[in-house]
Parts: C-alpha cells; sequence; structure tokens
C-alpha cells in the first residue's frame, strides 16, 4: 500500500442519538475510514425492564436501605495501612482496599463478633494479630466510628 504525502487528513465524524418513547434508543454514525472512505453505523436497542416484573415476595419487594455501618481499618505494628486483609464481621468476610479500609452494612445493630481471618487473606506477606476487639457493635451510617485492627508481620 502507498503511502500518501500527507498520512494525515481531517475528517468529520457525525453522531446521532435519539431516545424515543418506552427506552427505545436509535443511534446513526458516520465517520471517514483509515483507507479515505467514507462509512456509516446505524443500531437500535431498548430496555425491557421499565414494565417487566416477575413474581416476588412480600420481602423482595420493597427495598430497604441497610442503616447500619460498621467501619474499620487494619494497620501494622507502625500504622501502615495494610492491604487485602480479611476480616470476619459476624458470618461476613470482607477485605480491605490500598488503604487497609473495610466496611460491613446491616439491617440491625445487635453486637457481631470480629475477628481478624489472617488464614484468609490475599496479602503475600505473613501476620498475627496485635489487637481486635472480639465484637463489635453497627451503628448508624453517619455515625459510626472507625474501628483499628492492628496487625504485625511475622
Amino acid at each position: 500500500m502507498p503511502f500518501r504525502a500527507n498520512p494525515f487528513s481531517q475528517g468529520v465524524s457525525i453522531s446521532l442519538r435519539v431516545r424515543l418513547f418506552a427506552g427505545l434508543e436509535v443511534k446513526a454514525q458516520t465517520y471517514r475510514s483509515a483507507t479515505g472512505q467514507l462509512r456509516y453505523t446505524a443500531s437500535g436497542d431498548t430496555v425491557l425492564a421499565g414494565n417487566y416484573r416477575h413474581a416476588a415476595s412480600e420481602s423482595e419487594k420493597t427495598f430497604k436501605r441497610l442503616r447500619y455501618v460498621v467501619r474499620g481499618r487494619v494497620e501494622d505494628e507502625k500504622g501502615a495501612p495494610v492491604e487485602e486483609a480479611a476480616v470476619l464481621v459476624g458470618e461476613e468476610l470482607v477485605f480491605t482496599n490500598t488503604a487497609g479500609e473495610f466496611f460491613v452494612r446491616r439491617k440491625t445493630a445487635a453486637v457481631l463478633p470480629l475477628e481478624v481471618a489472617i488464614a484468609e487473606f490475599l496479602n503475600p506477606a505473613s501476620f498475627r494479630v496485635v489487637y481486635a476487639p472480639p465484637t463489635v457493635t453497627p451503628l448508624l451510617d453517619g455515625a459510626a466510628p472507625e474501628i483499628i485492627l492492628i496487625v504485625g508481620r511475622n
């Protein structure tokens, strides 16, 4: 394929997107291809979920936001965050992010057992638990304090 004297060409791309009734959407586009030809595309889609209803039990029909939260952070003995640490809050296993933070949402404010699950860590380093309270109580989202869990490197 011979090269053009000027490999750069100026072109205009035009896109049109129209949302019609009942979630129907139509799209059209025209553009210039790498070979310089004018190309056209058209597509359409629809979302059928708007009027779709499945048979659900009474508990599934009403969504309730989980109002209570347990939030915390896993640190090493020097105060550095430990990412990919595993924490068991009640029966729910959660993992920390890169800042060592975790959280769990709960329906009620019942006291829950809390455990640092060393065997479940995704972090390849070897750790031991230095400090972790045995239980925790979820509080309302805005009032929940951060629980600090401390692990030591082996």
